[in-house]
């Protein structure tokens, strides 16, 4: 990532180490010799670098808090001072990944990837219903801090990210107690995040001095609507909004590590699709990515591509904590960025057709379905114009890391009545059954 970073400041770089400070905390004092003596681009890159490690020097403890916020179905480009206070609040204070990407259009795949850095693919989760994830096989991030004496608890929103699907691998306690209602459609399937964020603070405010790892699960932006996606989206910024409030009241905000992100965005008919799930363009793909470190508040933004497999590595590197080997990297320090695979099967598995797979490449989207599909997201970041006539050569770039990555598509199992009962679509396969594929180690290919 070095060479590729553009990082941004409230403040005007160049930085100096602090004199105070023993481990290198980077203060706007002096101009650093590395920020003169390179190229702009290696010098943009040497700063992202100082300044992770600096933030990471800064932390007071050895195993910080650790904080996920999760937002259902929130759009990177719903994120401002105006519609989301309370993140952007938030956002002063950290890390921002301006061009951050979901690796599935899905709750449950894509929050198998953030709990595992691995790709739907390798860590088996395909779709919302019909998959279970293989704990044994996989080390999840709840696991990993659980093993290095954290005590790990969540609260979820939605039925669909309820624990029996894998998804509470790892925890102490997981609070999936959501409603079941005949004939409903997964997706109604949910609670108030007002409710579970109290949880949330009951569950932090039990913990004492002992090291914790909590993961809130937020899901007001998803349909159904009330009345509007732009209201709900405000009431998941309130919501956040009172949950930083508490943890400052306990003086727990300036102690911990806390990520913000989304599993996913949402259509909303810029290209015909009102929700998600189906299609692979931007808006569905592009997620809020906010990063804070333990110990320090310092506001840069990034505008490298980044994959939300990098979320578990990063969160391990900051709680100091090994992590074990995954597709994605520490955001610490990363020196290369690397293509971002995402897929959805729900076409597939539910209506019969065909799935869709993409790779983000540095500013080129390459999209291999039912007609080829290329776009430059310099110029055209709404996705308008198909440009793979002029770029043939992204297109078959792209070609074999995709064969790679996703190989072959798994039928289902069986679902249970329950859930059956409760899906919006039947999850069948149209076409027969293929034979499952072992997915390839993370590190054979530089595919996120």
């Amino acid at each position: 990532m070095l060479q590729r970073s553009r990082c941004r400041s409230h403040r005007r770089f160049p930085f100096s180490a602090s004199a105070d400070s023993g481990c290198g905390v980077l203060s706007p004092r002096r101009t650093c010799p590395l920020a003169t003596r390179y190229h702009p681009l290696v010098r943009r890159g040497v700063i992202l670098l100082l300044l992770f490690i600096s933030l990471a020097c800064s932390r007071r403890e050895h195993h910080p808090p650790v904080i996920v916020i999760s937002i259902d179905t929130l759009r990177a480009d719903h994120v401002s001072p105006r519609t989301t206070p309370h993140i952007e609040a938030l956002a002063r204070d950290a890390i921002v990944f301006r061009n951050a990407w979901s690796h599935s259009p899905l709750t449950l795949p894509s929050h198998l990837s953030v709990f595992t850095g691995l790709l739907p693919p390798e860590h088996g989760v395909r779709d919302n219903a019909g998959y279970r994830f293989d704990a044994s096989m996989h080390p999840t991030l709840a696991a990993v801090l659980r093993a290095n004496g954290y005590r790990t608890g969540a609260a979820v929103s939605a039925y669909v990210l309820r624990g029996a699907t894998g998804a509470g691998t790892g925890f102490d306690e997981y609070d999936d107690a959501i409603g079941i209602v005949d004939g409903a459609p997964v997706g109604a399937l949910q609670r108030s995040g007002d409710a579970t964020e109290e949880i949330a603070e009951r569950w932090i405010a039990a913990r004492g001095e002992t090291p914790f790892f909590f993961f809130l699960h937020l899901y007001e932006p998803h349909t159904p609507y009330t009345p509007t996606y732009e209201a709900d989206v405000a009431h998941a910024d309130a919501i956040v909004g009172k949950f930083l409030d508490f943890l400052r009241r306990r003086g727990l905000y300036d102690r911990a590590v806390i990520v913000l992100l989304s599993d996913h965005g949402e259509g909303l008919m810029d290209h015909g699709e009102q929700e998600h799930g189906v299609l692979l363009y931007r808006e569905s793909l592009q997620v809020p990515l906010i990063v804070k470190p333990a110990g320090a508040r310092e506001h840069r933004e990034v505008d490298s591509p980044v994959g939300l497999i990098d979320v578990m590595p990063t969160i391990l590197e900051l709680a100091g904590c090994p992590a074990p080997r995954t597709r994605g990297r520490s955001l610490v320090g990363s020196n290369a960025a690397a293509p971002i695979y995402s897929e959805s099967l729900y076409a597939r598995i539910h209506l019969g057709c065909g799935e869709l797979r993409s790779i983000v490449d540095g500013d080129r989207h390459v999209i291999d379905g039912g007609r080829g599909e290329v776009y430059d997201l310099r110029s055209d970041p709404s996705e308008k114009v198909n440009v793979i006539d002029r770029e043939r050569r992204a297109d078959a770039r792209a070609h074999p890391a995709l064969a790679q990555v996703g190989g072959a598509v798994v039928t289902p199992h069986a679902t249970a009545a329950e859930e059956a009962t409760n899906m919006a679509a039947p999850a069948s396969v149209s076409g027969g059954r293929e034979q499952p594929q072992p997915a390839p180690e993370p590190a054979q290919t530089p595919l996120r």
